[in-house]
């Protein structure tokens, strides 16, 4: 009988994974539990700079009113330093929680840590794990990427330059722009020409760039990929302002919400995005929350809903402008998620606090 070292290989680095996962997280104490009191949440964010961070911030507040008014301190910056000010004044406020989305988590890996040791859970709604914070609930950023990826080859009939614009501080940006570049290289009519990391979300100077490329290329540019929506929107900008349209160069963006909508049913060379259902990931993680700090019931222990990897996913949505539902519609109904005869105990996306769910309005 042949042994079988690549099982035996698989086996071992799965466990050595399990191994990691385990001793990453074992050194923090629980989070405090709360039972007699409505909770004080801390949440980070990088402020209303597009329908991704408004969604989730929405949501939040649908989430703390619905909860029996939990508090919810938010504070926003775009920048590292000022990031890390924030934290530094939530762990000082001694918050029960501390609800992170998009921030450079490099720089608050040793704050993240702080934040545990003193028993305040830490949770990334969308945003990348690290030792201390409890659960990211997100999507496969890399298949959502895939997805976009071949809908662009097709779109393109497998033949034309490309150019990618990332926001690179952030793992989910870093993940789409090389899932994307890996899937382009395997055809060889696609070809990449253009890759530019940015290290903070700046609509000017993508708009700056993609004038740059058309420039530069003219119409064999066929394709500016942007990791997010608010890279997307000025570089359509940009082609526009060459005097081009999307059958000269499209363009592509990934998160979805009334700001990009508006633009994509112009007609105009933004005409995809990917979907993200953001307030599903808010939501998971404030259920994840009120089952660690209310119920008691911590991670990787019986009735846990977080998984050993700590990442919760969902599912994005390939969305073009012929796709979008009517104005007025509830953002919910473009998602998996949705259930229209669910019982009103189990439809959270029908909560009516803070405004009640988020509405099309393009």
């Amino acid at each position: 009988m042949k042994f079988n070292y690549k099982l035996l290989l698989i086996l071992v680095i799965c466990f050595l994974i399990a191994s990691f996962s385990l001793s990453a997280f074992a050194q923090f104490p629980n989070p405090r539990v709360v039972k007699d009191r409505p909770l004080k949440i801390g949440y980070l964010w990088l402020g209303p700079i597009a329908d991704s961070c408004i969604r989730h911030e929405h949501q939040a507040q649908i989430e703390c009113a619905h909860r029996g008014g939990w508090e919810l301190i938010t504070a926003a910056s775009l920048e590292g330093a000022g990031q890390r000010e924030n934290m530094q004044n939530l762990i000082t406020q001694d918050v029960d929680a501390i609800i992170i989305t998009y921030q450079n988590i490099q720089a608050l890996e040793d704050l993240i840590a702080e934040a545990a040791m003193k028993g305040i859970g830490v949770y990334m709604p969308d945003t990348e794990i690290r030792p201390g914070s409890i659960v990211d609930a997100t999507s496969g950023q890399g298949v959502a990427a895939a997805k976009m990826a071949y809908w662009g080859i097709n779109w393109l009939n497998y033949k034309g330059k490309v150019a990618v614009i990332t926001y690179a501080t952030e793992q989910a940006e870093r993940e789409r722009r090389d899932v994307i570049i890996a899937v382009l290289k395997n055809f060889p009519g696609m070809e990449v020409v253009e890759v530019q990391d940015m290290t903070v979300p700046d609509a000017a100077a993508a708009y700056d760039y993609a004038a740059t490329w058309i420039t530069k290329y003219g119409k064999d540019l066929k394709w500016i990929c942007c990791v997010a929506d608010f890279l997307a929107m000025p570089a359509a900008k940009a082609v526009q302002a060459a005097g081009l349209t999307r059958d000269d160069i499209i363009v592509s963006g990934i998160d979805g919400g009334n700001t990009a909508y508006a633009v994509m049913n112009e007609g105009g060379p933004f005409y995809i995005t990917s979907s993200q259902p953001f307030e599903w990931y808010t939501h998971t993680v404030f259920e994840v929350l009120n089952q660690v700090q209310v119920e008691g019931i911590m991670p990787a222990t019986e009735g846990s809903m977080v998984p050993l990897s700590r990442m919760i996913l969902g599912e994005q949505y390939i969305t073009t402008a012929a796709d979008l539902l009517p104005n007025g519609t509830s953002i919910h109904e473009m998602y998996g998620y949705y259930d229209p005869n669910a019982k009103p105990e189990d439809a959270w996306w029908n909560w009516p606090e803070a405004g009640g769910p988020y509405k099309l309005n393009y």
